[in-house]
């Protein structure tokens, strides 16, 4: 067929707009037909795509990954010194735009590198006993993101049981007191996973390997926990602060 015609892709909100030029052998690649698909505009007229006005200044970076998958496009979007509500605007953008799992994997490997900076960053409870994650108005925090995405930031900043216990309950607390036994099966049934392409140690061996080569050791030390933390979330009290 004829070759495309750049495109020009122009995010905004009410205060601020940002314009990305796409060059049209890019165009010819798996991801960008997905993406334009979603809108009804022809390639070529250009987009016009209202997105929140923090999401405005990650989006020429965010389609520049898309475009050649980079991890320093995430240190553009993610500079040092970031917190944790501008990780979770870049986690619920890359949601939107169905960034791919490569996205999602080198952003976590950027949470581990940077796990001590964002837990000193996190308030803790009234009580002190475990952190409180920061709600954002607008829904892009993580109490708005799915049990899989959940639970790989848990992982990523290896939290303390009791940590993720209430992390959990305040994500879902509707499913943990409906049916706890159900909720904590899911859990597990979505925590090796959350293991998967982050490059973990083994818990158990403390040796830096894959976990498809030490299946059973995450498994095992993972259903342990849980129990652990199925005892913690049916205690619904104890997590209300």
């Amino acid at each position: 067929g004829p070759p495309h015609s750049e495109l020009k892709i122009t995010f905004w909100s009410a205060t601020a707009t940002e314009s990305v030029v796409l060059d049209p052998q890019l165009l010819c690649g798996d991801f960008f037909p997905t993406f334009l698909s979603r809108w009804s505009e022809p390639a070529g007229l250009g987009l016009r795509l209202e997105v929140p006005c923090q999401w405005v200044p990650l989006t020429r970076h965010l389609v520049r990954y898309l475009t050649s998958p980079q991890p320093i496009f995430l240190d553009h979007m993610l500079p040092v010194g970031s917190r944790i509500p501008q990780f979770m605007q870049v986690h619920h953008c890359g949601l939107y735009f169905v960034a791919s799992q490569e996205f999602f994997a080198d952003l976590f490997l950027l949470v581990r590198a940077r796990r001590a900076h964002l837990l000193q960053c996190l308030a803790r409870t009234p009580s002190g006993q475990t952190l409180l994650f920061p709600a954002d108005p607008l829904g892009s925090d993580i109490y708005h993101l799915p049990l899989d995405s959940v639970l790989r930031w848990a992982v990523a900043l290896h939290l303390e049981p009791l940590d993720i216990a209430a992390l959990l309950f305040g994500c879902f607390e509707d499913e943990v007191l409906s049916d706890p036994r159900a909720f904590i099966a899911n859990v597990l049934e979505n925590l090796a996973t959350a293991f998967d392409g982050m490059g973990m140690q083994c818990p158990l061996h403390g040796q830096p390997q894959p976990p498809k080569h030490c299946t059973s050791c995450t498994r095992a030390v993972a259903t342990t926990q849980l129990q652990t933390h199925s005892t913690l979330l049916s205690t619904s009290a104890d997590l209300r602060d």
